[in-house]
């Protein structure tokens, strides 16, 4: 993976490139189509690979917090777990109606 700063000079040196690019087919061949295809769609297309990037991350970063969220409301398997061990209140039920006969 380049460094950031080779990663900033190929930037740089695009960036360059694409406003050349523009200013040549504006003043020399006088077509402003051209400049917008050559020059400025390429960094439209890296700008949306970019925001879909940042999805991905984002995406993935909201997975691993719900599966970590999961896990801890989860007791590992194998650990004694209290699943149906719930008890009727007293006074509730049968017991309430044969108690008051």
């Amino acid at each position: 993976m380049p460094s950031t700063q080779t990663r900033r000079a190929a930037k740089a040196a695009l960036a360059v490139l694409s406003v050349a690019i523009v200013l040549y087919s504006l003043i020399i061949v006088q077509q402003v189509l051209l400049g917008i295809l050559v020059g400025v769609v390429p960094w439209i297309l890296y700008l949306f690979l970019r925001l879909l990037w940042a999805l991905e991350r984002i995406a993935t970063a909201m997975e691993q917090r719900a599966e970590m969220d999961r896990r801890q409301a989860r007791p590992p398997v194998g650990e004694d777990s209290h699943a149906g061990d719930h008890q009727r209140p007293r006074g509730t039920g049968e017991e309430a109606s044969s108690r008051s006969e």
